[in-house]
C-alpha cells in the first residue's frame, strides 16, 4: 500500500504494481501487487479490486499499472480479489476523471469510485446489458398493408419489423435517430408488441421463427380484420409529429417573440470594484479562463454576475448560474 506520495526513490519489483484509487480523502492512489505471482488474466486499468486497507478492506478501481513503486517491495500488500473480468471504465474516462480530480482539487479515489453506481461501489457484479425486441402485431401488419403514409417514420419502423421478424433497440436506432417517440405511438395503437428481452449481442439468434413474429412470406390475412376507421381526429390517431413537414413542429422556436429586449428595469450603478471585476472577465470572453470573485455578503457580487450574463447573452451564447 502506498503511504507517501512524495518519496524520492522507486523500488523496482518483479511484478506489476497496481495503482488503485480508493474512496478516501487522500489525493493519490495506493500501490498494491496482484493477488499472487503470475496472476492471469492480467489486471487492467478500469477494473475494480478488493484490497486490504488498514484493519479492514476497501473496494477501489485500478487507475494505472506501473513497473515500480516508491514503497519497499516487502511492504507492498497484495490485492485480495479482482472483481471484474473486464474494465468498467475505459482509458478515456479514466483520463477525464484524473483531469477532474486535479482541476477541482478533489481526491482522485473519491472522484473515480464516486462515478460508479452504489451497488458497483459495494462490489456487486454488473448486470448484463439487455435490450427489448419488438415485432409488428397482426393489426400492425394489416395497418401497414393498407398504408399509413401520414406517419412515414412509423411506417419505416413497421416495415423494418415485418422484414426482420423482430428488431432490437439498436436496430431501431440505426434505422432512425428519433425512434423512441414513433415506437411509443405504434405500441399505443397495438401495432407493435415487445416480444422478448435478450442480450444485445451481435450473435443474437435469428428470431425469424419466433411464434409472435408475423409471417414474412407475405402480408398476413387481413380478411377478418375490421376496417380501419378514419382516426385523423382521434386522440390515438397517427402521430403526425414525426413528419418533417408537419407545421406543429417546434424545431424553430423563436424566443425573440417572447422577450421584449427594449424593456429594461432600473439597475443599480456599478461601483469601481464591480466595474473592474466586470471588465476583467469581459476581456477574456473569447477564451476559457476561470475567475474567482471574492466579496462579503451584500457586496454586490450578484450584480456582477448579471452584467456578465447580459453580455454573454448579447453575444448569442449561454450562461448557467
Amino acid at each position: 500500500m502506498r503511504v507517501s506520495a512524495g518519496a524520492g526513490r522507486s523500488t523496482t519489483v518483479t511484478e506489476p504494481v497496481l495503482r488503485v484509487a480508493l474512496p478516501v480523502p487522500i489525493r493519490h492512489p495506493f500501490d498494491y501487487l496482484p493477488p499472487r505471482p503470475g496472476w492471469t488474466p492480467p489486471v487492467r486499468p478500469g477494473m475494480r479490486v478488493r484490497v486490504p486497507f488498514g484493519r479492514t478492506s476497501a473496494i477501489g478501481v485500478v487507475v494505472d499499472i506501473a513497473p515500480a513503486s516508491t514503497i519497499d517491495a516487502p511492504r507492498l500488500k497484495r490485492v485480495r480479489d479482482v472483481i471484474d473480468a473486464e474494465p468498467l471504465l475505459d482509458p478515456a474516462t479514466l483520463k477525464l476523471l484524473a483531469w477532474a480530480s486535479g482541476y477541482f482539487q478533489h481526491p482522485v479515489g473519491e472522484v473515480v469510485v464516486g462515478t460508479l453506481p452504489r451497488l458497483l461501489r459495494l462490489g456487486r457484479a454488473p448486470k448484463a446489458e439487455r435490450s427489448m425486441r419488438y415485432a409488428a402485431s397482426s393489426a400492425g401488419a394489416c395497418a401497414f398493408a393498407e398504408g399509413i403514409g401520414s406517419a412515414p417514420v412509423q411506417a419505416r419502423l413497421l416495415r423494418l419489423m415485418l422484414d426482420a421478424g423482430s428488431v432490437s433497440e439498436a436496430e431501431l436506432a440505426a434505422e432512425h435517430r428519433d425512434w423512441r417517440r414513433p415506437l411509443r405511438a405504434l405500441i399505443a395503437k397495438d401495432w407493435v408488441e415487445p416480444v422478448s428481452e435478450v442480450l444485445d449481442r451481435p450473435d443474437s439468434p435469428d428470431r425469424s421463427g419466433h411464434p409472435d413474429s408475423p409471417d414474412r412470406s407475405g402480408h398476413p390475412d387481413c380478411s377478418g380484420h375490421p376496417g380501419r376507421p378514419d382516426r385523423s381526429g382521434h386522440p390515438d390517431g397517427p402521430d403526425r409529429s414525426d413528419c418533417p413537414d408537419h407545421p406543429d413542429r417546434s424545431d424553430h422556436f423563436d424566443r425573440s417573440d417572447h422577450f421584449d429586449r427594449s424593456e429594461r428595469l432600473d439597475r443599480p450603478t456599478l461601483n469601481a470594484e464591480q466595474r473592474r471585476a466586470v471588465e476583467a472577465v469581459e476581456a477574456d470572453l473569447e477564451e476559457f479562463s476561470p475567475f474567482v470573485l471574492e466579496g462579503v455578503t451584500g457586496s454586490g457580487k450578484t450584480e456582477v454576475y448579471l452584467r456578465l450574463i447580459e453580455k454573454i447573452v448579447a453575444l448569442g451564447r449561454q450562461a448557467l448560474v
